[in-house]
């Protein structure tokens, strides 16, 4: 069967506009937002490998953030998620999620994503830290991605070496 790839953006999209706004309602509470979730290229985002992932991962930031608090999670098109809140300041958040990221091999797989009780998002930038490589090769993942540089088989075989050796 024929994947329909102008269904499958659709979808993708429609669920980064729900996570987008879920998130959003929280903004303005006083605490920083921190958001766990899956980094995965291709068409299936539920690899039963990553439920394992993603609770050792759970457990490391509730580690790291003491004080943290589950205030929302879900499982969507694009994969399994959460949002936690806490009052650690933004940046230093971010540099936490950051080491978190870069702990486990596999750690590349997985998303953290920092906002300021604002609702700014704290990138890796704002900290001095250069973007994220690709899962590939060496160069910024976003180069990659917008270049096309790697095929769909590449990427998949990149994901699966990973999650055999977190």
């Amino acid at each position: 069967m024929a994947l329909d790839l102008p269904a499958l953006r659709r979808q993708l999209l429609d669920a980064r506009e729900v996570r987008d706004a879920r998130i959003r309602r929280h903004f303005g509470t006083g605490s920083t937002l921190v958001f766990l979730g899956t980094n995965i290229p291709g068409p299936d985002k539920h690899l039963v490998e990553l439920d394992r992932l993603m609770t050792v991962w759970l457990d490391g930031v509730v580690a790291e953030f003491a004080d943290a608090i589950v205030v929302d999670r879900g499982d969507d098109a694009l994969g399994p998620w959460e949002l936690i809140g806490t009052r650690m300041e933004p940046e230093v958040a971010k540099r936490r999620a950051v080491a978190l990221e870069e702990a486990l091999r596999a750690g590349r797989l997985l998303d953290l994503d920092v906002y300021a009780p604002d609702g700014s998002q704290v990138d890796r930038r704002r900290i001095g830290l250069p973007p994220r490589c690709c899962l590939v090769c060496d160069e910024p993942a976003g180069e990659c991605i917008r270049a096309g540089r790697h095929t769909t088989a590449e990427l998949h075989a990149a994901v699966c070496t990973l999650l055999v050796t977190p």
